[in-house]
């Protein structure tokens, strides 16, 4: 279990409509390293494509500071989701 083997995960949201139009894809980052990831939509229509490291690093501390914390922000970000039409 991730307790035990002392695996912390968290999961944030950007809901700054300008912080989002610079971001393009989709990452997994970690201390040691990245990973580039194919839009989800390509995942679901069974088309192929690569999950890869990379050695590019993008703008992490800066996405991570301007989030919300799914869990213990979720009321700001469901304010968000209602104003796009996201969420009823």
């Amino acid at each position: 279990s991730f307790g035990t083997a002392c695996i912390k995960a968290e999961l944030k949201i950007i809901c700054n409509k300008e912080l989002l139009n610079t971001i393009h894809d989709r990452w997994i980052i970690s201390e040691n390293i990245c990973y580039n990831l194919p839009p989800i939509n390509t995942i679901y229509q069974g088309q192929y494509a690569e999950i890869k490291p990379t050695k590019n690093s993008p703008p992490f501390e800066n996405w991570w500071t301007n989030s919300h914390d799914i869990l213990l922000e979720w009321e700001e970000i469901k304010k968000h989701l209602v104003e796009k039409n996201n969420y009823k």
